[in-house]
């Protein structure tokens, strides 16, 4: 996240329910401290400090600097990361299917998603573990400015499905299903490969555009 998204955040966070709040407690003008939310502007090292302690937070936190983007009790952080992704992305392309975060289940560590099929309006849980999730946000975050964003959404679209395909080999590997249950399960089967199959389509066109990308751009 940039600076501009991690001042605000903190700020949230910290109880500063708008940027006038935290205008009048750091004593600078309300439009000098917008344009460091809104505008792309840093403040003066004393004043990025000053901000740092009062939000409680380091300032290569505020900067994006740090090796982990979020931990594992941020899970504001964790909803509103997913929420813009998934809906950015989501918007932009034309899955037949969408996913979106519906709890967060602390006592055991797990991230509910609801995985909702648009052609015949059938929805699906899908349980990943937290640390999981979290691991996977902060290694793509860590990835060039122009791909981080679809690092994130391809990771956590890949490893909803793969474990849909688990839960159902997992069934199928019952020895008292019935007939009628195997069929029902490997149509759902057929399913969610296809929908494998449609992610890693669009992730490797996405990723052989970012290799020609950073290649012509490390030339420069």
């Amino acid at each position: 996240m940039s600076f501009q998204e991690n001042l605000k955040y903190y700020r949230e966070k910290s109880g500063y329910r708008t940027a006038k709040d935290f205008a009048d407690v750091l004593n600078i003008p309300y439009t000098s401290y917008v344009a460091y939310e809104n505008k792309g502007r840093e403040p003066k090292y004393e004043m990025l400090c000053k901000i740092a302690d009062l939000l409680n937070v380091s300032t290569d936190d505020l900067l994006g600097r740090t090796s982990n983007i979020i931990g594992n009790k941020d899970d504001m952080l964790i909803r509103k990361i997913i929420k813009d992704i998934f809906d950015d992305c989501f918007a932009k392309n034309d899955f037949s299917f969408k996913i979106t975060l519906v709890d967060i289940k602390n006592d055991i560590d797990i991230i509910v998603f609801n995985l909702v099929d648009l052609e015949n309006n059938i929805n699906y849980k899908i349980n990943l573990a937290k640390d999981f999730v979290i691991y996977n946000i902060n290694i793509s975050e860590k990835a060039a400015k122009y791909q981080k964003k679809y690092d994130i959404f391809y990771s956590l679209l890949g490893l909803s499905i793969d474990t849909l395909v688990e839960e159902v080999n997992g069934l199928l590997d019952d020895e008292n299903i019935s007939n009628k249950e195997i069929k029902n399960l490997l149509a759902k089967k057929e399913k969610y490969i296809k929908y494998q199959q449609a992610v890693m389509k669009k992730a490797t066109k996405f990723y052989n555009t970012s290799f020609a990308y950073y290649n012509n751009n490390d030339e420069m």
